[in-house]
């Protein structure tokens, strides 16, 4: 091994012993039978074998942020979005919908609350009333909502 250390150097080496250890697993997972919980996310998952529509596969809901605070539904729908789902249903106040639809046209907005009327002790009621009714309609739509 020191002799393939000097003569092809340091990143080929750790490429090669990389790639042995990657060999090695593989084959490792042919011989052993896979955990319960493993076998259990495989069957969960759904197939991506090119047959299905998009969403089929995930669709997420967010239900978040205000005028201040626009990012983090943001960040949880971009991280959604990355890790799998195909749809994103981003459910925010209405101050904070302009800027985040300036983000990202991945991210399907919906203005569900005015964060001034919500804050209203006359209106609260009413605001509140009318959010859980736009949320309502919009649940069927989504396999999980954060």
């Amino acid at each position: 091994m020191r002799e393939l250390l000097v003569g092809v150097g340091i990143g080929a080496a750790m490429a090669y012993t990389a790639m042995q250890f990657f060999q090695r697993r593989s084959q490792l997972a042919h011989r052993q039978r896979l955990p319960a919980v493993s076998e259990y996310l495989l069957a969960l998952a759904p197939r991506l074998n090119g047959k299905g529509h998009k969403g089929q596969a995930g669709r997420i809901g967010v239900l978040g942020g205000s005028v201040d605070y626009a990012g983090a539904p943001y960040y949880a729908g971009m991280a959604a979005l990355r890790v799998g789902a195909e749809l994103l249903y981003l459910c925010t106040a209405e101050e904070a919908s302009g800027p985040i639809k300036a983000y990202s046209p991945e991210l399907m907005v919906s203005a569900v609350y005015n964060t001034e009327r919500i804050s209203d002790s006359i209106c609260a009621a009413a605001e509140m009333n009318a959010m859980v009714k736009k949320m309502m309609e919009l649940l069927p739509r989504f396999h999980a909502l954060a």
